[in-house]
């Protein structure tokens, strides 16, 4: 039977929410993902201020650049490669192997840097392995609370799971900073490993209360769903703990099948990443939510434009990139198949054409910023972790607030809207390049969070305003499969611009670039709308 906690504790909480701490082994789990979130949003920081203490000299840039990229790439390829043998292994399966090898190679790191052996191929390897299986461990999380929960509870869950990955990408990185002052970056991974660790216990756990549910009315019940993978952290953006959201979601780390039969599609990844641009971890290897949700960073976060909560692309609330996760509709047909068809679909359609290359552009572009922020504090501005921590801090708080905003834009054109967040962003990172001080520059990366935070909503919006509803799910698939690579492949190019040119540079022509990829989008619709005036051609279609 379900354990009550006590009466005055729950009556603090929304009602949609009381029912989810009524279940002991629910209420664990929760408390696992949120100690995963937190240590996630403290790998931002860690991650990159490892490299820095490891990297021979005048290599730090292309170490870094590889330490974030493995951070995240290897999860987006092994939900690709992997897919034939992990599509339909049990959700607990494979959140627990996922947790079991993220606190294993991560807790290498803390021990070979006590012992004296942490080199960068040590450590770029460790990381790697590290994030191998994290799309699927993201898809298994929300797979696993739908099993573990009524449908009636799901939402709620949901909910509560995205706000935590978003609080993560605020509180993390400060934490982070702080902690870097007093240890050893290395051991702040090792805080991570444990959280997953202890995610690896309650999974265990709630595995044995899911076989022995009550009843359909009480957690424990449902029939479980078999998990698809989503695109690891980069994050993500920010997610409210509203449980009926109203606006599409940034897809998050995962979405819960909602259904026994899933269509195994590809995603939008930290890079997802909350509150953070990035690739949205939409789920990269299941098709994007189709129900709206309040979003956070795509990216899809995360761990980039598109993230979650990650370092380079971890689940929590990523750059401007992750957010609330909503049940995917119900598709039967095979994955290749899927995929083929969300293709022959978006070369149909221009305009979804020109909405998914500004996204991808959008996303490349933010890769490098990973890389030459870090290098900008300890090499330009002469500081410390607790700086760079600030920097992520108050991005992230600009996201989440962007993100909650995204519903008064509701009104206005969403095209010019998107290319202004396009614009906009790239404006944020120019006074990097012009010797802004760090107050001003905190101020426009705050900005610039504020600014990216609607970025997925109006991206999914259009998406879902330009297609017909019966074909919603497989061209959203087909989205996110194009993407996956985005944000990944930007900061793994950081690394080598940075150490090349300085993070100063690599900073001002991310935003340059990214001002041109705005205007160049405006000035390719104009003509395309032009020509179809001429022709009678519509647009949306091509037709």
């Amino acid at each position: 039977m379900p354990t009550p906690t006590p009466r005055r504790a729950l009556l603090l909480l929304p009602p949609a929410y009381r029912p989810l701490f009524t279940h002991r082994p629910v209420r664990r789990l929760l408390a696992a993902l949120a100690a995963c979130d937190l240590g996630d949003g403290m790998s931002m920081v860690a991650v990159a201020w490892t490299a820095l203490s490891i990297a021979p000299t005048g290599d730090a840039g292309i170490l870094l650049g590889a330490a974030v990229a493995a951070y995240a790439l290897p999860g987006a390829l092994g939900a690709l490669v992997l897919a034939p043998r992990l599509r339909r292994v049990p959700a607990r399966r494979l959140l627990a192997a996922d947790s079991c090898l993220r606190a294993v190679l991560l807790g290498c790191v803390p021990l070979a840097w006590a012992l004296g052996v942490l080199r960068p191929g040590v450590y770029v390897a460790l990381l790697a392995g590290s994030s191998l299986l994290h799309a699927w461990g993201g898809a298994g999380k929300y797979a696993l609370l739908a099993q573990a929960l009524p449908p009636r509870h799901r939402l709620a869950a949901n909910a509560l799971v995205s706000t935590s990955g978003s609080a993560a990408v605020i509180v993390g990185p400060a934490l982070a900073g702080f902690l870097a002052a007093a240890v050893a970056p290395a051991w702040i991974i090792g805080l991570d490993a444990l959280s997953f660790a202890f995610l690896a216990v309650q999974t265990g756990r709630l595995g044995v209360a899911v076989r022995h549910g009550d009843d359909h009315d009480t957690p424990g019940s449902a029939t479980p769903p078999h998990p698809v993978p989503a695109q690891v952290p980069a994050q993500t953006t920010a997610a409210p703990a509203d449980p009926n959201p109203t606006t599409p979601p940034d897809p998050g780390p995962a979405e819960v099948p909602a259904q026994n039969t899933v269509a195994p599609a590809l995603p939008d990844s930290a890079a997802a990443t909350v509150g953070r641009p990035g690739p949205a971890p939409a789920s990269a290897l299941s098709p994007a939510p189709t129900t709206a949700t309040t979003p956070g960073p795509e990216p899809e976060p995360g761990t980039g434009p598109d993230t979650a909560g990650r370092a380079g692309s971890t689940g929590a609330a990523t750059a401007p990139g992750t957010a609330a996760p909503a049940p995917a509709a119900t598709v039967t047909e095979p994955a290749g198949e899927h995929r083929a068809v969300g293709r022959r679909l978006l070369a149909g359609q221009p305009e979804l054409l020109g909405i998914l290359a500004l996204t991808w552009f959008f996303n490349f572009l933010y890769g490098p910023v990973e890389v030459a922020l870090p290098l900008h504090v300890t090499d330009d501005l002469h500081a410390g972790a607790r700086l760079l921590g600030l920097y992520w801090t108050l991005f992230g708080v600009g996201a989440v607030l962007g993100a909650l905003g995204a519903g008064a834009l509701r009104r206005l054109p969403l095209w010019p809207v998107t290319l202004g967040i396009v614009a906009g962003w790239g404006v944020a990172l120019v006074p990097f390049g012009l010797g802004a001080p760090a107050s001003v520059t905190l101020v426009c990366f705050a900005a610039g969070g504020l600014i990216y935070g609607p970025f997925t909503a109006l991206s999914f919006t259009l998406f879902q305003d330009r297609t017909p509803a019966a074909l919603l799910t497989t061209v959203l698939a087909a989205r996110g499969a194009a993407l996956l690579t985005a944000a990944p492949v930007g900061t793994a190019l950081g690394g080598p611009l940075t150490a090349a040119l300085g993070p100063r540079p690599v900073l001002a022509a991310s935003g340059l670039a990214t001002l041109a990829l705005a205007a160049t989008a405006a000035v390719a619709r104009a003509v395309t709308a032009a020509r179809a005036a001429d022709t009678g051609t519509d647009t949306r279609t091509g037709m």
